[in-house]
């Protein structure tokens, strides 16, 4: 039932941004684009969370706490910041009354599709406080603000792009750590929050056409430098001894530049959070930082780039809060991951870009019970990713 409603919302929302719209829409090319990279994050994070090996955890490692007061004013700060740059004098795409009805339309999808699967699908949330757990709520509203304010403004500089799809990250990532969601709750969140925004500006584009429309024009063109905010899943393909793992949550912040013909040098930070199981009793987070150097090789066509990355680095993992049945699990570790990814541009500088590969990494885990267990982590690992050229 759990992928049916997940699956079902992601089509319909899918089948809404890809219709037909004036030539000047802004989701006129990359409408079917976006609406199938939200769609990609509803059903990646609708089969995470039925695969997920808290499903055979009868017991929880910490009570509830309830949310947190930042994240519930945070996740509306993407949204709200076009608004305070237009008041401030700054040109956006929009003007006040089409930006209004675009946002709102947008708004009222976004929160009537993610109330209507948390009353479809009753999951409980990590720290046991209530049967809400999925999709993320306060993801989709940040990933919502985040499109919005990347459609709004990206033209005037790519920075706010940016900026603003770090901010959703930072939000998504604190609702794993805070206990209060699984990753694939979040991932989910940010695919509605992401596709909602298109199908309103999309009805704001059909209501009211080259009315309230402003053409910002970018004469500085693009450069070989990229910064991309990617958001993903990784799903282990093995078990670290007595210690099962749920789907991670990977939030990467990354910068690349275009070397020699089709091949280039990319630098990412990640922050990976995982919820890990023993005896059936799901365990607190454990929080990853990682720095992986990644070597590619890009292939264009027309709007679309096809790529295949080759990234190796460090993890250090920090503490293991709320987890009673682990005494410890490793500090540093190496990591390899193959990828593959398919980008296509949005705008002059914007672009989204989905990649699914493979990693390797060493796993030690020291249980409380005095069991030890070590070796090599594989997973299976999916991405979505705003890109900003310069």
């Amino acid at each position: 039932m759990k992928q049916i409603v997940a699956l079902l919302t992601a089509l319909a929302l899918a089948l809404c941004a890809s219709a037909q719209v004036p030539a000047d829409s802004v989701v006129g090319r990359p409408a079917t684009a976006i609406a199938a990279a939200g769609a990609i994050a509803i059903a990646e994070g609708a089969i995470a969370h039925t695969v997920a090996p808290q499903f055979g955890a009868t017991t929880l490692a910490e009570p509830g706490r309830g949310s947190n007061a930042v994240a519930d004013v945070a996740q509306y700060v993407p949204l709200v910041f076009p608004w305070a740059m237009k008041a401030c004098g700054a040109p956006t795409r929009s003007g006040w009354g089409r930006m209004a009805v675009s946002q709102g339309f947008g708004a009222l999808i976004m929160a009537a599709s993610v109330e209507a699967v948390k009353r479809s699908v009753t999951s409980q949330r990590p720290d046991g406080s209530d049967w809400r757990s999925f999709p993320s709520g306060h993801t989709a509203w940040a990933f919502m603000g985040a499109t919005a304010t990347a459609i709004e403004l990206s033209e005037l500089s790519p920075w706010y792009a940016v900026g603003a799809y770090s901010f959703a990250a930072a939000v998504a990532a604190e609702r794993i750590i805070g206990s209060r969601h699984f990753p694939a709750d979040v991932v989910a969140g940010a695919g509605i929050g992401i596709v909602s925004a298109q199908v309103g500006y999309w009805l704001g584009d059909v209501i009211f056409g080259s009315r309230q429309l402003n053409r910002i024009s970018d004469t500085t063109g693009v450069g070989p430098w990229q910064v991309s905010v990617a958001t993903g899943l990784n799903f282990a393909t093995n078990r670290c001894g007595a210690v099962r793992l749920h789907p991670a949550l990977s939030t990467r912040l990354g910068v690349s530049r275009r070397v020699a013909g089709g091949f280039g040098l990319g630098l990412s930070a990640e922050l990976l959070s995982e919820q890990l199981v023993v005896d059936d009793v799901l365990q607190g987070p454990r929080n990853s930082l990682g720095v992986m150097l990644a070597p590619s090789y890009t292939v264009e066509r027309g709007f679309w780039t096809f790529d295949a990355t080759l990234a190796g680095g460090m993890r250090c993992r920090l503490n293991l809060d709320n987890a009673p049945a682990i005494a410890s699990s490793g500090t540093t570790t190496a990591v390899g991951r193959l990828e593959a990814g398919a980008a296509v541009a949005l705008s002059n500088r914007l672009g989204c870009r989905a990649a699914f590969g493979y990693e390797l990494s060493h796993y030690s885990y020291t249980l409380a019970s005095g069991a030890a267990s070590s070796g090599t982590l594989g997973a299976v690992t999916a991405s979505l990713a705003a890109r900003i050229s310069f």
